[in-house]
Order: structure tokens, then C-alpha cells, then sequence
């Protein structure tokens, strides 16, 4: 805002020294110019000034950019520590979701052979439509051994599928 006004400043002092320097009101015949333009030592200074704030607003505006684009780099880094930190969260957490289904799901299966050792066969096939419900999340050997148990309970009970 400063460099704008001192700029306004500048321009209307130019421009002032400009008027007053053309002439005294008489209308005279211009005289004939030389091909080189000769100014004045104020109007020197005073393009003198106008160059100087330019290239101060010009320096300002660059530092203002690096400045910028500092705290968008700053910013973006800090996202993406929250974004990576977050994503481990969450595989941790599934992980454990994971690994619990598997232990409850190993539960399960030593339930179903207690029952069937026991010949409980109502419980254990009980148990099994729960394994049944869970297989496909889990690891294909714990797969393996459930579909191994199925086809023991369906052939101890004489039917096709058990549960």
C-alpha cells in the first residue's frame, strides 16, 4: 500500500513539473525541438525516484511470491506427515481388526472339533453357519480347515453341507 502511494506521489509530481515546465501560459509559436529531449534536473530526479520504488515494489512483489511459496511448500509437507501418519493408523488398526477376527475365527473351529468329539453335532453345526458367515476374510488356510471341518460334520451327520 505504501509502494502504491509514494507511486501515486511520484506520478502526480512528474506530472505537475511537467505542466509547469511547458510554458507560461503564453501562446507563443513553439520553438523548434532538437532532436534529443533534454529534461530538467528535477524532472530527472523525479524519473530518478519513480525507477527506484518501481524496482522496490518490483523486489517487494518477489519476496512476497517467495514468501508465498514457502509456507504452500511448508503446508503441503505438514499434510502430508498428518495424511501418512493417519494411513499407518488405520492399516494398524485393521491389522488388529484382522488379527482378531482370525483368533476368534481359531476359537471358533476348536469349538466345533470339542463338539464334535463330544458329538454335540446341533452345536457344531451351530457353530460352523458362523464360521460359514466369516470364512471369506479370513486366511486361506484357517479357509482350508473350515471347509475340511464342514464336509467332517456333514459326514457325520449323514447330510450334504453342514449347517
Amino acid at each position: 500500500m505504501k509502494t502504491r502511494t509514494r507511486l501515486t506521489i511520484a506520478m502526480l509530481s512528474a506530472i505537475a513539473i511537467g505542466l509547469s515546465a511547458c510554458g507560461d501560459g503564453d501562446q507563443a509559436e513553439p520553438e523548434e525541438q532538437t532532436s534529443e529531449t533534454s529534461m530538467t534536473e528535477q524532472e530527472q530526479s523525479a524519473v530518478d525516484a519513480m525507477k527506484e520504488q518501481a524496482e522496490a515494489a518490483k523486489q517487494s512483489l518477489a519476496e512476497a511470491g517467495d514468501q508465498a511459496k514457502a509456507a504452500v511448500a511448508s503446508t503441503t509437507q505438514a499434510m502430508a506427515e498428518q495424511g501418512s501418519a493417519m494411513m499407518e493408523a488405520a492399516n494398524e488398526k485393521s491389522s488388529e481388526m484382522a488379527d482378531a477376527a482370525t483368533d476368534k475365527a481359531r476359537q471358533m473351529i476348536a469349538s466345533v472339533k470339542d463338539f464334535l468329539a463330544a458329538n454335540d453335532l446341533d452345536s457344531a453345526r451351530g457353530v460352523m453357519g458362523k464360521l460359514e458367515s466369516i470364512k471369506d476374510s479370513l486366511p486361506e488356510a484357517l479357509q482350508s480347515e473350515i471347509e475340511a471341518l464342514k464336509e467332517k460334520v456333514a459326514s457325520m451327520t449323514g447330510t450334504d453341507r453342514a449347517g
